[in-house]
This record gives structure tokens, C-alpha cells and sequence, in this order.
């Protein structure tokens, strides 16, 4: 069912489809009520620059 599972394998997933130099962060899914500033603190929290 699409839009209701969990981050779940994703990330496992991916990581065949990328170089071996990737830096993976953990993921997180929202809710659909998310706003735009719980998105905004999640990505100020992983430390990009």
C-alpha cells in the first residue's frame, strides 16, 4: 500500500544502487499532516551543510 508502510528496507535497498562513498542519514517518515516546520527542524538537525 503505497504512502503507508515505514522507512523500512529503503535504505538497504538503495545501497546497491550507489557509490561505496555514500554518507547514509537516517530517515524518517512523516505524517501527512507534517509541516513545513517539522520537515524544516528534521533537516536542520542532520548537520548538512
Amino acid at each position: 500500500m503505497m504512502g503507508s508502510s515505514g522507512v523500512g528496507s529503503s535504505a538497504t535497498n538503495l545501497h546497491g544502487s550507489a557509490s561505496d562513498s555514500v554518507n547514509w542519514l537516517d530517515g524518517i517518515r512523516f505524517s501527512s499532516g507534517a509541516s513545513g516546520s517539522d520537515i524544516e527542524s528534521w533537516l536542520n538537525g542532520l548537520g548538512l551543510e
